[in-house]
């Protein structure tokens, strides 16, 4: 168990499955396995593998995402997000470029944001994407 969130069926805690766990160990599992489950979709049979390996990987390890470099990305991509504001609903990247879809704490609607991964660090390409709505 470690520290994933969300194990409250095996406590007999109905509400852990109300409330959606927001930590960053928690939103970077879901957004793998939500790019596995793409990744089968699109046919891609080995890249699923290696999202559902490192996910695996990172829970036999107790929610350590260091232990697998692709679970360490996604993670670094959740809390680069988190810092401008967001929280990461999908992620997709190749190379040094990934495209976030991201919810603001302010709306309930889908912002898409990227990335750069310079320095061994993922740099937002727009801050401002976030910024508070101000529209009336």
């Amino acid at each position: 168990q470690g520290d994933v969130e969300g194990a409250g069926g095996m406590r007999g805690i109905t509400a852990d499955f109300v409330r959606h766990p927001t930590r960053p160990l928690n939103i970077a599992l879901e957004t793998m396995l939500i790019a596995a489950e793409q990744a089968l979709d699109d046919g891609d049979y080995a890249r699923a593998e290696e999202l559902i390996a490192a996910v695996n990987a990172a829970l036999d390890a107790g929610g350590n995402m260091y232990v697998n470099a692709l679970a360490t990305q996604y993670l670094q991509l959740v809390e680069a997000t988190a810092q401008v504001g967001g929280q990461a609903q999908t992620i997709q990247w190749h190379r040094r470029l990934a495209h976030v879809l991201t919810t603001p704490p302010d709306r309930a609607t889908l912002i898409p944001l990227a990335f750069t991964y310079q320095d061994r660090v993922w740099w937002p390409l727009d801050d401002n994407a976030l910024a508070p709505n101000t529209a009336p």
